[in-house]
């Protein structure tokens, strides 16, 4: 029997108050559409067990040039994370009986730690089955503007030395190709003996680089695990809080990535009792283009509670993300979008593609979406919010675009907001990431 089951939701009440449906929706933020770069965000929500579990999943990939890769890393970062919830169901099934909260913390924290090497696993396949190649220039353009990036720096030793550790990968690739999983491994650390760094290099790892955040709930239990920022949280007494908050660093522009070399302690793992008392009615995750397109942490959340809102009364959300991301990005933050949620009792949920996989597969980055919105939708939660400077409106002409008015039985917050509130005109493409702050320090190493 499958771990993940597909589940299709009509839309019928369950009569089971805490069987859990899911929707789940990645969006191409404006800045990419405009750039022609794909979305480098991935996501996934899906359940178990028929509802009784449910678990979200969403992953950023960075931006920078010198992560060309990372619409595949947040991919398999996504799938790396849906194997540890396989196997910690897997095990916990073994284990019999009503487990105690210690016994599953302990479980999920062994699960979970395998998630690192899981992920650099189908690095290392993807970049030994397709290693970048300066033949396929034309078909893989993340990989033209990193070189582009190089060149740019006017080092011609540096230039010169990348040129060459293409040239030695993709052979060492090729001795590799037919290597039986068990036997390729994870892909190494710069630091690792077996690794020959001055030939090699030391930029693989980041050219994949991403964030993850994922929340497993059960009947007695939420696990949780983090490395980088965005959103993750829960609503109980139908109000948004943080199950935790983002890293330190995500102030400063600078997020823990699954590319640096201490991803594995920089991980964050964590199992929370469930009483009865504060039930999570929903549990959302989100990349960081999201909160980071609201003037304000309350407008964000007020568009997060009207979400599960709608969500529980059995609008169709899978389908309304489609739409509402998309104007989210072009109005915000500009950036990739992911939402990932999971609500219990009425409402439609949206299907798992496939079951989880006993051992990672080497396989391409999934194709995303990428609409392009020309008229805002007039149904988005959280109500209004002020234009970013895309067309010229008279003064006291009013926003047309804007919804006016609240979903019915949710709060009638979002008038427009003040010119001095709104998001900025432009917002970097790109965060900071330890793989990126290690750029410079790295090339000593690769000299």
């Amino acid at each position: 029997m499958n771990l993940i089951r597909r589940w299709v939701d009509r839309g019928q009440p369950d009569a089971d108050a805490r069987s859990w449906r899911t929707a789940h929706h990645s969006t191409t933020g404006a800045a990419h559409l405009r750039s022609g770069a794909p979305c480098q965000d991935a996501g996934t929500a899906e359940v178990l067990d028929e509802g009784a579990w449910a678990f979200v999943v969403v992953a950023d990939g960075h931006g920078s040039d010198h992560c060309f890769r990372s619409d595949r890393g947040a991919a398999f970062a996504v799938a790396a994370a849906r194997q540890v919830v396989a196997s910690f169901h897997r095990e916990l099934r073994q284990v019999g009986g009503t487990p105690t909260i210690k016994t599953l913390a302990d479980l999920w924290d062994t699960e979970a730690r395998r998630l690192v090497p899981s992920w650099r696993y189908l690095v290392h396949a993807d970049l030994v089955d397709n290693p970048p190649r300066l033949a396929d220039l034309d078909r893989e353009p993340g990989l033209r503007r990193f070189l582009d990036k190089v060149v740019g720096e006017g080092r011609h030793d540096r230039n010169y030395q990348t040129y060459l550790q293409l040239h030695w990968f993709a052979e060492y690739a090729g001795k590799r190709r037919d290597l039986a999983p068990e036997r390729l491994g994870p892909l190494p650390l710069p630091s690792d003996p077996t690794w020959d760094v001055a030939t090699l290099g030391g930029w693989q790892a980041r050219a994949y680089g991403t964030t993850l955040l994922a929340v497993l709930v059960g009947p007695t239990s939420v696990h949780w695990l983090r490395i980088g920022d965005g959103a993750m949280l829960r609503f109980v007494d139908g109000r948004a809080q943080r199950l935790v908050e983002p890293p330190a660093e995500a102030f400063a522009n600078e997020t823990p990535s699954l590319c640096d070399d201490d991803a594995d302690r920089r991980l964050v793992v964590d199992t929370d009792p469930l009483a009865e008392s504060d039930l999570p009615s929903a549990l959302l995750v989100t990349t960081d283009g999201l909160p980071n397109s609201y003037p304000s942490e309350a407008e964000f959340l007020h568009f997060c509670d009207d979400l599960v809102v709608r969500a529980r009364r059995g609008d169709d959300v899978a389908e309304g993300l489609t739409r509402w991301l998309p104007e989210l990005s072009r109005r915000g933050s500009g950036d990739d979008m992911t939402v990932a949620l999971a609500w219990v009792g009425g409402g439609r949920g949206d299907h798992v593609a496939e079951p989880v996989r006993a051992a990672p597969v080497r396989s391409e980055a999934p194709a995303v979406e990428q609409p392009v919105v020309e008229e805002p939708p007039d149904d988005r939660p959280g109500g209004a919010m002020h234009e970013v400077v895309e067309e010229e409106r008279a003064p006291g002409e009013p926003d047309e675009s804007t919804p006016g008015e609240s979903a019915p039985g949710e709060s009638a917050l979002g008038e427009p907001t003040s010119e001095e509130s709104s998001p900025a005109e432009s917002a970097p493409e790109s965060e900071g990431n330890e793989c990126e702050r290690d750029a410079d320090s790295g090339r000593a190493a690769q000299q």
